[in-house]
């Protein structure tokens, strides 16, 4: 006879980011955690375990004039 068994993993996820920007510079670390695991009594276990973290630094150049007219001309049309 056979066996048909549904089962359910658990799963968890989780994430962490850090960062700052002044205005010429930006940095920050971001970190994340992704667990699956199954377990059938003594015999079976299954895991699937990811833990990335990634980090960056950049440098903020001026808009293109024509960028800063446009946002500048919604902004004023808008109140903003």
């Amino acid at each position: 006879m056979e066996e048909n068994n549904i089962y359910i993993p658990f799963e968890l996820q989780g994430g962490l980011q850090i960062g700052y920007t002044s205005r010429g510079f930006l940095f920050g670390i971001t970190g994340n955690l992704d667990s699956n695991w199954y377990n059938e009594g003594n015999r079976t276990n299954i895991e699937n375990d990811r833990i990335y973290a990634k980090a960056y630094v950049g440098y903020r150049f001026d808009a293109p004039k024509l960028v800063e007219k446009t946002f500048n001309y919604i902004n004023e049309t808008l109140g903003l």
